[in-house]
């Protein structure tokens, strides 16, 4: 499986919510955290998440907000970059309105990771 094409596809998802937060809500009960592959967008997933159940603004400037009260800001990186470039970077990934697609395959790609690592266990009994 390719973690390059997995990363890309699930900072699509994010990017596209942090552009148009309104695509959140169609698809929030389709995906958990554990399905994401880098643990920085299973937080990102998280904050949108939490922002939207307190009726909260969904944008770069509010998950970075979220992030720095819960102390992990600066642990937020991506493409070299962490903190608040770093997410102002990932609101440049993905397409307005594809988040369904993303989450469709962030699930595809979630459910391969599974499926690898059930028949490496099973290959070592």
């Amino acid at each position: 499986m390719n973690d390059d094409a997995t990363l890309e596809i699930e900072q699509a998802l994010i990017g596209s919510l942090l552009k148009d937060p309104a695509q959140f809500a169609p698809i929030k009960d389709d995906i958990s955290r554990a399905e994401f592959f880098l643990g920085v967008l299973g937080t990102a997933w998280d904050i949108i998440s939490s922002l939207q159940e307190r009726g909260l603004a969904i944008d770069q400037v509010t998950v970075g907000d979220e992030l720095d009260r819960r102390g992990a800001l600066q642990d937020f990186g991506l493409h070299g970059h962490t903190g608040r470039v770093a997410l102002s970077r990932l609101r440049d990934e993905g397409v307005k309105g594809n988040a369904s697609s993303y989450a469709s395959a962030v699930q595809d790609y979630s459910a391969k990771r599974t499926m690898i690592e059930q028949f490496s266990k099973g290959a070592y009994w």
